[in-house]
């Protein structure tokens, strides 16, 4: 029996194959960055990462796949933060916790942020590939949200919550970069609160 066949020695199959995937991500976020998505080339970015051109298309389909794998493996976010069965005000200071804890490397993204969701804007497929990655962190999050609040102290149905507090959140940040001095951390949680229903009228109001 060779090593080979027995493991000895070896990485997994398909080991090199993530690692040439990873470099190529690494690289083109990099220039990404200092050149702007439209105009960087797949060639270019084998050329950088020291690869052939037959690397690209043997990981990506075209530069919309290079584009969105970029995107969803370089881009932040804040990740699941509900804990256990909690109050709403409680859960959402831990929301603002985690966005504020997220800011600095936010808004140093901001920029990749911007440019990234104008080209999924602009090209038709990788629109809807993010679309569909959007809709799956909604549900994701959606979901938490039901098995940590009562669904009765909601404004909103869950998914519809989820995509507000979500658009609050990035336009805080695009509002912080702009004017620092008005939009600190503590802004998130009180923006978080005013989107509350008054506690006498919660639990009264029909979702819709």
């Amino acid at each position: 029996m060779s090593n080979e066949s027995a493991g000895f020695g070896t990485r997994p199959r398909g080991a090199k194959r993530e690692r040439t995937k990873a470099r190529l991500i690494e690289v083109a976020y990099e220039l990404f960055q200092k050149r702007g998505i439209q105009t960087v080339s797949l060639e270019e970015v084998a050329a950088s990462a020291g690869l052939t051109r037959g690397s690209i298309y043997g990981n990506f389909k075209d530069k919309d796949d290079l584009v969105f794998h970029v995107m969803t493996a370089k881009m932040l976010g804040t990740g699941p933060v509900l804990r256990g069965k909690r109050s709403l005000e409680e859960q959402l200071e831990l929301v603002a916790g985690a966005f504020a804890a997220l800011t600095p490397a936010a808004l140093a993204q901001l920029r990749m942020m911007a440019e990234f969701q104008a080209y999924a804007l602009a090209h038709k497929a990788i629109r809807s590939r993010a679309a569909a990655l959007a809709r799956k962190n909604v549900s994701r999050a959606a979901a938490e949200l039901r098995e940590s609040v009562k669904l009765s102290q909601l404004p909103l149905p869950p998914e519809k919550f989820v995509i507000v507090v979500n658009a609050l959140f990035a336009g805080l940040l695009y509002y912080r970069a702009l004017m620092p001095d008005l939009v600190d951390d503590r802004l998130a949680a009180r923006a978080l609160q005013a989107i509350l229903p008054r506690k006498q009228g919660r639990g009264s109001r029909r979702q819709q």
